[in-house]
């Protein structure tokens, strides 16, 4: 099963809340969030910790918690090898997916999908022919779709971008893709240890009122 956690950053809308969630964050990720000097990016990464760190500790995954990088860049606690995660962001809205095995996540804010024009390019450059048929005459919604799967991908497999864009397209993998589009985001899922179907099929969902943190159980 996969946990998808979400966090929407404009509720850390005072000091006092981003305080608040950096003190609840193990010294590795709030040292990591407090690097940035920029606001945007310090509240998506003091959002990714706390979801992530919050949900071990509600599985009964103890701190302290410590993490390694992958050759490729990758992620992992360093303490429990069989936990898997991968975080992404877009402007407010930061995900977290967690799974006992491999899982690969991308999220798009539909509004910053570049320009018909730029999509072509793009895909010109970089993807398969049956990417290109896929977005037709540089239909947005449609690049965003092959854009965030391969992102998926690569995140999951841990392997570099540029291999996905050359060696996959939208047309393989269908089974171990899931897809959310809701309030002008799209989130795409990836897993090989798992058949999914396509969209998100949800299980539970709650919203902590005072965190705003919603999470979806994924079968």
């Amino acid at each position: 099963m996969i946990q998808l956690l979400y966090m929407d950053t404009r509720e850390l809308d005072t000091e006092e809340k981003c305080q608040e969630v950096a003190d609840s964050l193990s010294e590795e990720r709030r040292e990591k969030a407090l690097r940035f000097v920029h606001e945007e990016p310090r509240k998506q990464r003091l959002a990714a910790g706390y979801l992530l760190e919050r949900y071990l500790k509600e599985s009964g995954v103890e701190p302290p918690y410590h993490y390694g990088k992958s050759d490729g860049g990758k992620p992992y606690l360093l303490n429990h090898p069989d936990i898997e995660f991968c975080i992404s962001h877009s402007g407010p809205h930061v995900f977290v997916a967690v799974a006992e095995q491999m899982v690969g996540l991308d999220v798009e804010c539909l509004d910053r999908v570049p320009p018909k024009k730029k999509c072509l390019a793009i895909a010109e450059r970089f993807f398969t022919e049956e990417d290109k048929d896929f977005i037709e005459d540089g239909d947005r919604e449609a690049f965003l779709k092959v854009w965030t799967f391969k992102e998926a991908v690569a995140k999951g497999l841990d392997i570099p971008l540029v291999e996905v864009m050359k060696n996959t397209d939208v047309t393989m993998l269908s089974e171990h893709i899931a897809r959310l589009e809701k309030d002008g985001v799209m989130v795409t899922l990836c897993s090989l240890s798992e058949r999914m179907c396509g969209d998100f099929k949800v299980k539970k969902f709650f919203v902590d009122r005072e965190t705003q943190c919603v999470r979806m159980n994924l079968v």
